[in-house]
Parts: C-alpha cells; structure tokens; sequence
C-alpha cells in the first residue's frame, strides 16, 4: 500500500507545473494541469457490447447454473445498452430539432432586417428624388473624392487668407516707420553701421539688441510687429 501511494504521490508531483526562482504561475490559472475528461460517445461505444444479430440463439437449457447466470447477465446488459441508445438517440433527435430551429429563426432575423434595410434606402432615395438634391444621392466613393476636394479647397483659401493679412500688416508698418529698410535704401543703412568704427561688428540681431544704444527699443518694437506679421 505504501508503494501505491509514492507512485500517486510521484504522478501527481509529476502533473505540477514548476516555475524557475523569481518566477510565480499567472494570477487565475490552476496549480496543477487540469484533467481532459471526454465525453462518452454512446452511438460508437455501446453498439460493441451489443449481441450480433446472425448469431444462432443459444439454448440455456443445455447450460450449467453458472453459465445460465452469465447469459442472464450479457442479455440484461444488451437491454440496458438497447435502451440507452434509444434515448440517446431521442436526444440528439430533439438537440437537431432544437438547432434547426434556432437556425431558421436567426436566418428569418437576418432577412427581417436586410429587408427593413433595403425598403428605408429605397424611400430614402424616393424622398431625395422628390425634393430633387441630386447630391445626396453620390455613391461613397464620389462622396469621398468630394470631400477631399473642399478640404484642400478650404485650407488653400485658409492659407491665401492669412497670406493676405500678412501682407497688409507688413504694408502699414512699411508706411509707419521711416527707417524700414529697402531695397531704395539699404547701402545708406549699411553705410551708416559701417560709419561707427568705434562700435565692433555685430553679425547677429541678438548682438545688435543687447548694445547700449538709443535704437534697442526701436529694433524690439519692429521685431514683434515682425512676429506679429509672420504669425509668430
């Protein structure tokens, strides 16, 4: 009895599922494989027990007591097997029925909708050709193609918009000051920053805006009219 139930004890050990260290089981799975039970097929399973049916009759009165108690037995198991297939078979017969039904019903379902479906799309269409807007009347892919074409059309026209208002915003401050500078009098004003030798070059507007000099609060003001104007 021992040596049984270290063998169990070996199988049961040997079912576990083991993890390496720093390792657990995922959270809701089970500590051990759980067992694959299969379902007993009564159609394929029982017909084996039953008697052959081209087998002559066996006469029990030319048997003994205990083989007259065997055949007691075997004919006792083929009425229980002959019963059991009955019912099983009234069973899968009712479970077909059951499928067959529940089949037709989704089947009727589905065409129910699909033609609720088709009867609104065509009064859809009867009222739109009634009130006579052609355009809600484009496939998807028109409808598509259109759409794209009016979004490129409205950022083309966002961008000329915003174009246009720089513009203007550059042409008031080009009339507000007098010493922008242009193409007319650009080699005055570089004449006139060449002329202070005493000053160092400066090459960036960062150097030219920290220079003590009268002209830093001009330069700030036109730079944020200048971000104002590019949308900066």
């Amino acid at each position: 009895m021992m040596h049984g139930l270290v063998r169990s004890v070996r199988y049961m050990s040997s079912k576990t599922i083991r993890y390496g260290e720093g390792f657990a089981r995922p959270k809701g799975s089970q500590e051990s494989v759980k067992p694959e039970t299969r379902r007993r097929q009564v159609a394929t399973s029982l017909p084996s027990h039953l008697a052959n049916p081209d087998k002559p009759v066996i006469d029990t009165t030319k048997l003994s007591v205990k083989q007259q108690h065997r055949e007691q037995l075997r004919q006792l198991r083929h009425a229980y097997a002959r019963e059991l297939l009955q019912v099983q078979g009234q069973k899968d017969a009712a479970a077909r029925s059951r499928q067959e039904a529940h089949d037709k019903r989704i089947q009727a379902m589905h065409d129910k909708y699909a033609a609720e479906k088709q009867l609104a799309l065509q009064h859809e269409k009867e009222v739109l050709n009634m009130l006579g807007n052609q355009d809600a009347l484009l496939s998807d892919h028109d409808y598509h193609e259109q759409h794209k074409t009016e979004r490129l059309q409205n950022r083309q026209r966002h961008e000329q918009q915003q174009s246009l208002a720089r513009l203007r915003q550059l042409t008031q401050m080009y009339h507000a000051t007098d010493a922008f500078v242009t193409l007319d009098n650009l080699d005055a004003k570089l004449d006139a920053l060449l002329a202070h030798k005493d000053s160092p070059p400066m090459y960036t507007l960062d150097e030219l805006m920290v220079t003590p000099s009268a002209e830093v609060d001009e330069i700030k003001t036109r730079k944020q009219l200048l971000n104002e104007a590019m949308g900066l």
